[in-house]
């Protein structure tokens, strides 16, 4: 009956975190709709304000911009939201799982079977429906490391062991927090291969300064840019200068963004 009660916890928690997960995703979309919305918008206000005063197709344009980029600061706060959720929702959904004795959604450590081992083979340590199976719910390589030395050399925590177990005992009630740490452990898994690729791009040369082309970007496009914003205001050049220096600036940071991106999802 016990173990009939947690499975039904479980699955009730998987529902409750799946409907919030449901819920951001229609947040998502209507953010996104706004974003799209607000850029096509933004740029036809904007045209038309310039066709009509310099100062006023300015002000619509920075306008639209901070609109655009607060719109894009939820829209990213709610997709990392959404799959901190859908992680949530597969916690719960595996423990559930575990509890009716299917333990395959855990990794069961083949890769740490040593036939050579003093015991390690002889007890199904590690396997399929193995004991490193049944407690492992590291979501890291580094985290599977440690769990298997643990289990393969348990001499070396006995100097500790009371320590470990009043740990386990405090951190056991403390559902929410165990699940909101494996949670973001999800989210942002560091493994070895991000470790190596994080080592790359350090030692790989900064974009900015990887040519001199872009270096020259670097400075030339906001210049460019502050210059005909001025001359356009003076009546010397007319808006749609400031236009396009606007869209090669965007794309310039736009390939930047890509860039940073890619170095936060190793993270």
């Amino acid at each position: 009956m016990e173990q009939d009660k947690i499975n039904s916890e479980y699955i009730k928690s998987a529902e409750y975190f799946r409907d919030l997960e449901q819920k951001k995703e229609k947040e998502i979309f209507i953010l996104s709709v706004f974003r799209f919305l607000t850029f096509s918008g933004g740029f036809i206000f904007a045209w038309v304000g310039f066709t009509k005063n310099t100062t006023a197709g300015i002000v619509i344009s920075l306008a639209f911009i901070c609109v655009f980029l607060f719109l894009l600061k939820l829209f990213l706060s709610a997709s990392e939201k959404k799959e901190f959720l859908a992680n949530l929702v597969s916690i719960n959904q595996n423990e559930a799982n575990a509890e009716g004795g299917d333990f395959s959604s855990f990794k069961p450590g083949d890769k740490y079977i040593d036939i050579k081992h003093d015991f390690s083979f002889d007890i199904d340590l590690f396997g399929v429906s193995s004991l490193f199976q049944y407690l492992n719910r590291t979501v890291t390589d580094f985290g599977r490391d440690i769990l298997a030395g643990w289990l393969s050399d348990p001499f070396s925590l006995s100097s500790n062991l009371e320590e470990r177990q009043q740990a386990i005992r405090e951190i056991a009630v403390k559902i929410n927090w165990r699940q909101s740490f494996m949670a973001s452990g999800m989210k942002n898994p560091l493994e070895k291969e991000d470790i190596k690729s994080l080592v790359e791009w350090l030692v790989e040369k900064p974009l900015i300064n990887s040519s001199g082309f872009y270096r020259f970007l670097l400075y030339f496009l906001p210049s460019a840019t502050l210059i005909s914003i001025l001359m356009t205001i003076a009546g010397i050049l007319s808006y749609q200068v400031i236009l396009f220096t606007f869209l090669v600036n965007l794309f310039y940071v736009a390939a930047g963004l890509k860039k940073i991106n890619r170095i936060h999802s190793t993270l």
